[in-house]
């Protein structure tokens, strides 16, 4: 291992250790990985801890069992890929890219870069001068914990070698990154052009990270959403899959939580933190021709059940009662938190998709109510977001329920009530949905307990 310089170091103060926004670089090459997942740079012991398999429900991959530990680190995976961690000693968040994308074992020099922001909670992430992943902190308790005097850093020791890092007290943004990476490496990035004017959203609950059916669950999720050629996606139930996803597809991964994620081909110029992370957070995103996008994913109770409450039925007074108790005062809450952006919706859109466990009024009207044991409902959470002057994408292009029901709940329990309960709302000022439909049939069967549901929009009466 060798040290070519220090470029900077800055602290915050002689009585004052502790950043609240800072930034790490580290250039680094590896011939090959022994699977012990070493460390390549952090402020705490990593490489005398044994690696584990953390994945669960909620998580999914390989790391050291140091990763539960105060502190934050950059580490060599065993598939030749790098990885990042952080930890507030209570939880750890792990972004572990694959080899396909971001190897660095390939014998050359990589730029590995991270930046923090105590004060919006986030840590952003760059490979090689590319934004790659942004990482909302919510989860953590306190991020208080990261500390930057010499003596806390900690130098991987195996495998990898080190040209020059450096740890500042400036948050490096997304073209002083890329310009970084220029300079010392003479490479130019590829920018990855969109085309304007149109784009596709795709909105998924993917089931379990997409691996209730094991990999071969997982591989087929990826390549339905490839197929869609959506340009975002808002994404619920991703535990632990995101980086995996956000690699095969090119994107740039905003984790919101271990159920939430958004993935886009459009740079990520904000993120939101509004309302809890497991149910709701987003991103402003930079289109083409200066024009910005506000996307949300969501993800409401799914209590009261409403196979449940259908299957009965319940009284229509019960039903709704039972649904102002959760996900009522939950969209009541989360649309609360968005309405300073509701004021600006000429000059940046809104859009808010997930899985809200709840279908829509304007699905149970007269002409459907065959379907439904003659219940014509008027479901609380569709109408308060509608009454603000949101607009469903799916019922935009096929209004006639009777016609296109659209159901999204359940692909995989034919035996359930079969209902739409995934939506993707829009502010019409400036977007226009064009197409819609829904994703539901894979050999030999679909992924996930959801369809996906996808749509299309036109940029209208927007001027660059």
């Amino acid at each position: 291992m060798r040290f070519i310089a220090f470029l900077s170091f800055f602290l915050i103060s002689q009585t004052s250790l502790l950043a609240t926004k800072f930034t790490v670089q580290v250039w680094v090459k590896a011939e090959q990985a022994s699977g012990q997942h070493p460390l390549i740079l952090g402020n705490k012991l990593w490489d005398s801890s044994k690696v584990v398999d953390f994945t669960s429900n909620h998580n999914f991959g390989k790391s050291s069992e140091s990763g539960l530990d105060h502190g934050w680190a950059f580490a060599l995976q065993d598939n030749g890929a790098w990885a990042w961690n952080i930890s507030d000693g209570e939880k750890r968040l792990d972004y572990l890219p694959t080899v396909e994308r971001q190897n660095i074992c390939d014998g050359e020099w990589h730029h590995l870069v991270f930046t923090l922001s105590e004060k919006e909670a986030t840590a952003t992430l760059y490979f090689d001068g590319s934004l790659v992943a942004i990482y909302s902190l919510k989860e953590l308790k306190k991020l208080n914990y990261i500390d930057l005097r010499r003596d806390s850093l900690v130098l991987g020791q195996e495998q990898v070698e080190l040209d020059t890092f450096a740890i500042d007290g400036r948050r490096l943004g997304r073209l002083q990154v890329e310009t970084v990476y220029r300079q010392k490496s003479g490479i130019r990035k590829n920018k990855n052009r969109t085309k304007g004017g149109s784009f596709k959203v795709l909105n998924w609950n993917i089931w379990h990270g997409g691996r209730k059916d094991g990999l071969d669950g997982l591989k087929k999720t990826i390549g339905i959403i490839r197929k869609s050629k959506a340009d975002i996606v808002t994404m619920q139930e991703t535990y632990g899959s995101g980086p995996i996803i956000a690699d095969s597809l090119n994107m740039i991964y905003y984790y919101r939580s271990t159920n939430l994620g958004i993935f886009s081909k459009y740079p990520i110029i904000k993120t939101h933190d509004l309302y809890e992370p497991f149910h709701f957070g987003g991103v402003t995103l930079q289109l083409p021709g200066r024009k910005q996008l506000h996307v949300f994913s969501t993800w409401l109770n799914y209590l009261p059940d409403i196979d449940a409450s259908l299957s009965a039925p319940w009284p229509i007074d019960s039903i709704l009662q039972e649904e102002e108790k959760t996900r009522l005062k939950e969209i009541n809450e989360i649309l609360k938190s968005v309405d300073p952006l509701m004021k600006t919706t000429n000059e940046v859109p809104i859009i808010i998709a997930g899985d809200f466990n709840s279908p829509s009024h304007l699905d149970f009207i007269e002409e459907t109510k065959a379907r439904h044991k003659d219940l014509i409902i008027e479901w609380p959470v569709s109408k308060t977001i509608t009454a603000l002057g949101f607009k469903d994408a799916f019922r935009k292009i096929y209004p006639d329920p009777s016609k296109n029901y659209g159901e999204t709940w359940s692909p995989r329990f034919p035996e359930s009530s079969q209902e739409r309960i995934d939506h993707i709302y829009f502010t019409p000022s400036r977007l226009e949905c064009t197409s819609a439909k829904m994703l539901n049939q894979a050999s030999p069967q679909w992924p996930s307990d959801h369809a996906a549901v996808l749509a299309t929009f036109k940029v209208v009466n927007w001027k660059d």
